[in-house]
Formats: C-alpha cells, structure tokens, sequence
C-alpha cells in the first residue's frame, strides 16, 4: 500500500511532522511527501534529505484551486491520502482526491492553527485586520486566509481518521495521538563526543550552556529566556540560541541578546536536521520557555523530545502538555517568570548529580512513550484498516 502525505508548505517547519510521520510508516508502506514550495525552496533542515521520497509543486504567487489545488490532489496519488494539518493546500486538496478517486483521507492535526491565528490577529489594529479579511476573501486558498482555514476547520470531520500530536487536539479533535516521536538510534547520547563539538564551535569546556533549539517566535517565550540568563548574572552560563533565521523578530531578538548577555549569548541559524543531537549534546541544559496563550494551548514543541532522547537536563514552562510530559524527569516553572527560570538553570548547575540522573529517567521515558518504536504501532494502527 501506497501513501501520499500531502504537507502544506514544503517550505516550514510543518515539513518535519510529515517526515517523522514518513519515516515510521516506511517501516511498513510505501511512503512519498507530496506539496507545494510557497516560499521560494524547501525547509533548509531537511532541504537536503531524501531518505522520505518527495515532490514537490513550484508555486509563484497565489494559489488556485484549478492550477494547484487539483494539481496536488492528483500528485497524491497513494492508495491513502494522508493530510497534514487542516489547510487548503493539504487537507483541501485531499478532499479534492478522495472526491476524484474515493481516496481514504487522514488527516493529521500536529498544533492549534486557529488558536495560533487568533493570536495573531489579537496583535493587527483595526486596518490590519481589515486587510487580512479583504486578503483572505481574494485569495481564499491561501494558507495563510482565515476564511480558507475556516472552511477546511469545519471540514475536519469528515476525515476517514484522524491522528493528532497532543491531549489537547485529541480532546478537541478526536483521532489518535501520534507524538512528534524521534529516532532513538540517531538521538544517542553516547554517539556523540561532547569535548570535541565544543572544541569545533569554541565553546569554554567549563562553561554551562543553556540552549534553545528551535525556530525563535514570540510565542516562545525568548525575551523571558534572556532575561532569566541576565538575572543570573553568572559568566559561566551561556545561552545558545540554535535556529535563528532572516525574519525582523530574530534579528530584533539577536541584537536585545547581544547588548544584554554580550559574549554570553551565542547564535546559531537554521541547521540539518541531522545535526540537531551535535547541539544538545554540547549543551547542558535545554529549555523549552513556552509563553501560555492561544498560540501554545495545542502546542508540544519536538525539540522536548529531542532533549529528552539526547539524556538532557530540562527545564519547560507549564503550558499544554509539558509538565505531564517532564513528570520525573525534568523541571517546570511558570511562563513569563524569568527568577523561576533563572533559579531552576542556578539548581540544575550547582546539582550536577541530580542533572545527570533526571536525564538519564527523561531518556528512558523517551524510549517508552514518544520514540519512532513507540509510536509506530499506534500509526501503523491508522493505516491498516486501509490495507
């Protein structure tokens, strides 16, 4: 059996949800990633692997529902069509496939796009606003048209199945959990020499170093990260920021870091996705600074289990599913509370032997709960009434 997983935007970071949900169902099916490229080339993380077979629709401009729409429902030419996230450039045009082909439709819900949208639009004055319903009217299969969201939002429904990524959307939603599951046998502690990444990047093999590993969105908690690592006043402790890109809020972010940590702040762009474990394992402690609002409500950030899989210290704010997730083997602290956060990185360095052991037990929930052996029944599952 054959399945197409249809990606709305070969372009973001949605690619990675798709290719951890490719890799575990080619344990079992022939698997292609089918989408369109909205923003001039593919995701540079995972720009350069194949090992999830993928093609990809070139799109200048708007998209259309003849031009595009159709064009990818036909390129998703699996026995299965697989839909990630519920936009028109995925989810609609799977609709259109299954309407053309009786094609079984899936559907994946990997985060709350209408609570991240809402969010958004909280932050538009009247004009903007106004703008953003004129755009979405004119151009209805944008992703980015509240319209079209709205319409494929009401649609979800009449999925054949749903998989979902949280507790949170599969209260919402229905469907079963997948979790934003990694492969154990790359994220392995001992395959990576600590000493000698650092000695590559020029990093202090004395110094504590706190990473961030992700895309910065203001959503994300940064500015309470950085003032968390000023507040604790100590040269030893570094903060690492791995992920940065060209938009105006990074570069903003990068320039508040630098005038306030100066040669404590390190920033690092948008790396391969098979360098994600050199970074952690050259680091201390990660911290995942969730903010709490409509744009986290559904959110269960990969990089959690990233850190978790490399035997990390971690520290998560309590927002959506975190502080289950980090139960016994991490720290919790309360969002936007940088002397929580500061005191939690200030325990973690002064405790070293309990650092190494909650590490070692967030390892070992990793392999039992959120790894690609542990979640691949589950997908598996999904698929085989279609078989």
């Amino acid at each position: 059996m054959k399945i197409s997983i249809l990606v709305p935007n070969l372009s973001q970071n949605v690619l990675s949800r798709a290719h951890l949900l490719g890799k575990m169902l080619m344990r079992h099916y022939e698997v292609e990633i089918v989408g369109p490229v909205l923003d001039g080339g593919i995701w540079e993380p995972l720009a350069d692997d194949m090992s999830v077979p993928r093609r990809a629709l070139p799109v200048r401009g708007a998209v259309h529902l003849r031009t595009h729409l159709r064009t990818l429902g036909e390129m998703a030419d699996g026995d299965v069509v697989y839909a990630v996230k519920p936009l028109s450039t995925s989810f609609g045009a799977g609709l259109l496939a299954r309407i053309a082909r009786k094609t079984p439709l899936v559907l994946d819900i990997d985060d709350w796009d209408t609570g991240l949208m809402n969010e958004e639009i909280r932050t538009l004055s009247v004009g903007e606003r106004a703008r953003l319903l004129g755009y979405s009217a004119l151009y209805p299969f944008q992703i980015g048209s509240v319209l079209g969201r709205g319409v494929c939002e009401r649609l979800i429904g009449t999925a054949d199945s749903i998989t979902v990524s949280s507790p949170f959307l599969q209260e919402k939603y229905g469907g079963e959990i997948v979790w934003h599951a990694r492969d154990a046998d790359l994220f392995q502690p001992s395959g990576y020499d600590r000493a000698r990444i650092r000695e590559n990047l020029g990093i202090d093999p004395d110094t504590s170093v706190l990473l961030f590993l992700g895309s910065p969105r203001p959503h994300k908690g940064m500015e309470t990260l950085v003032e968390a690592v000023r507040r604790l006043d100590d040269r030893n402790v570094t903060l690492a920021i791995v992920g940065m890109d060209a938009t105006p809020y990074c570069q903003a972010l990068a320039e508040h870091a630098s005038q306030v940590l100066g040669p404590r702040f390190l920033a690092y762009g948008m790396q391969p996705f098979a360098r994600i474990p050199e970074f952690l394992a050259m680091s201390d402690i990660a911290v995942i600074p969730q903010q709490k609002n409509d744009a986290t409500a559904g959110q269960v950030p990969a990089k959690i289990f990233d850190a978790m899989a490399m035997e990390k210290s971690i520290i998560a704010t309590a927002v959506s599913s975190l502080p289950q997730i980090l139960d016994g083997c991490g720290w919790v602290v309360e969002p936007e509370d940088p002397d929580r956060l500061a005191d939690a990185v200030r325990f973690i360095v002064d405790n070293p032997d309990i650092a190494k052991q909650m590490g070692v037990s967030a390892r070992k929930k990793f392999n039992e709960c959120f790894s690609y052996d542990a979640n691949a029944l589950t997908l598996k599952n999904v698929f085989e009434r279609f078989n």
